[in-house]
């Protein structure tokens, strides 16, 4: 007790506060306090939650809002996992279908788990029995051994009841005698004590507490490991890269990165899993169970934080400010991404060439310039592409579409890089110099091209010949000498070119001739 009260904080300290003095010693009444004034402020929540009106907002949004908070103080995300989560919901909706009758005597026990619940029914039904066998004065008579007597030789298909004890778990009676087990687990213990001490692995029996924060704990280790988050202190090391951790097994987690190591595979696809939160999250996709619904457009989703994720959608909230420029963001992963614009770093390598890149969709779009990947094809003319965006872009060199315009002229472009790029002949700017020789030049792709000649770099090889090119335009238009492809058609004789250009100029002859 020496060491438990000094780490009392909250709801713990209350319940302890309100017991007498002579019974502050006594470990086993501290305890059940704690567990009746836990129990009574989950309750209370449960409550505030389920007893909300839509009338006590302004609108929707409020209301969506206010629910939010209302579950997130009931269930406590934050201090819980997502099993016991889970468990209180199911226990919520077996609680609720319940006999009217039954659901009160539950009830007023606080069950916390579902095994615990399923126990206090067993108990409450079988007072029913007694009442209704022996009437209630009969009923009440028949305590301790009178009924083991009464299961072992009046119940013969019952030889074992369950009642569950006022501060510990499930106590069971039959004819070997007495034992005590765990309703969580199962597990069995000789002494009433044992399975006290037990318990508060399982349930909510948590003395230790954060004085910075409330958390509770069921042992001072957890609470020793939670404080370091507050300390920021993180003293196991990955030997393969600077990355720090609070825990011994994030550290064990995060190595099988760097190994590859995947130790759960999926007993449906083989597929494998280097933590097991990640393969029951992948289990849905065989089962395609979508538990988590949404209430405001009925979407469902097979893990809680994509419903959480969509739910952003709805309320608008940005929880995920940039403390370099205070913009906001739905998702932390977009967050990361937009971070790398400040850090100026690129953690995607190109195998082939080595040029690094800030998001793996880039990276992943430029390999199929040495893959030969051209997915995207234009339905007028054939060209393709390596991406949808170049795509959309070439397109509207069919339809003739120009959205952007120059201030100065008037001329439009299709592209917003054209208009940028048109705009410094105009300005005369030339923002690119080159480093070797000092030439500038208005486009990057320009100076990239130029600083070839000082290398003598050609990256584009032709798989038919083995010449090279420095640029990839180049290396295309050489590869239709060996392919006969000659995609630029004359609309006045029918004639067919390999090259843009050499179409423009054969067209200014139809008008000599014609004259």
């Amino acid at each position: 007790m020496a060491k438990l009260v000094p780490n009392l904080a909250g709801e713990a300290q209350q319940a302890f506060n309100s017991l007498e003095t002579r019974e502050r010693g006594d470990y086993g009444k501290v305890k059940v306090a704690i567990l009746r004034e836990d129990f009574a402020n989950v309750e209370a929540q449960r409550q505030h939650f389920r007893q909300f009106r839509y009338q006590e907002t302004e609108g929707p949004r409020e209301a969506c809002s206010r629910l939010r908070e209302l579950c997130h103080r009931w269930l406590e995300p934050e201090s819980r996992t997502k099993e016991q989560i889970l468990e209180l919901l199911i226990l919520e909706q077996f609680l609720t279908i319940l006999p009217k009758e039954i659901q009160i005597r539950v009830r007023e026990r606080g069950p916390e788990t579902c095994a615990q619940a399923v126990a206090l029914v067993g108990e409450a039904q079988w007072v029913f029995v007694k009442e209704k066998s022996f009437g209630p004065i009969c009923g009440e008579l028949m305590l301790g051994s009178t009924q083991s007597v009464y299961v072992c030789l009046c119940l013969p298909s019952h030889s074992i009841v369950s009642l569950l004890s006022h501060s510990t778990g499930a106590k069971f009676l039959g004819r070997a005698g007495q034992y005590f087990q765990c309703p969580d687990c199962g597990k069995r213990f000789r002494g009433e004590e044992e399975l006290r001490a037990h318990g508060g692995i399982h349930r909510k029996d948590r003395p230790h507490a954060c004085a910075q924060c409330g958390k509770r704990f069921t042992r001072p280790s957890g609470l020793a490991k939670h404080l370091k988050t507050h300390s920021g202190e993180k003293p196991y090391h990955c030997a393969q890269c600077p990355k720090s951790f609070i825990q011994m097994s994030h550290l064990t987690r995060h190595q099988r990165i760097h190994t590859g190591e995947k130790p759960h595979p999926c007993a449906a696809c083989g597929k494998r899993f280097n933590c097991p939160s990640d393969l029951a999250k992948h289990q849905h996709i065989h089962t395609g169970e979508k538990p988590f619904r949404c209430a405001e457009c009925g979407a469902r989703f097979n893990q809680f934080s994509h419903l959480t994720r969509h739910q952003r959608i709805h309320t608008g909230e940005k929880p995920h400010a940039c403390t370099e420029c205070g913009e906001t963001f739905s998702q932390r992963a977009h967050l990361i991404s937009h971070q790398r614009i400040h850090t100026g770093e690129r953690p995607y390598r190109c195998t082939y060439c080595q040029k690094c890149f800030s998001h793996l969709s880039a990276l992943t779009v430029h390999k199929r310039i040495h893959m030969g990947q051209r997915p995207y094809g234009c339905p007028e003319c054939g060209k393709r592409f390596i991406a949808s965006s170049a795509l959309t872009r070439h397109q509207r060199t069919h339809s003739e579409e120009r959205p952007h315009t120059c201030d100065e002229c008037g001329r439009r472009f299709n592209q917003l890089s054209h208009l940028h790029r048109h705009r410094r002949t105009h300005s005369g700017e030339r923002p690119h110099s080159c480093e070797e020789c000092g030439k500038r030049f208005n486009q990057l792709s320009s100076l990239t091209r130029h600083q070839k000649i000082h290398t003598g770099e050609k990256p584009y090889p032709c798989d038919e010949c083995e010449r090279r090119f420095v640029r990839l335009a180049d290396l295309i238009i050489h590869q239709r000498i060996h392919t006969g492809e000659k995609p630029y058609r004359c609309t006045e004789c029918g004639r067919r070119f390999r090259q843009r250009q050499t179409l423009v100029k054969h067209q200014r002859l139809h008008p000599i001739v014609n004259s």
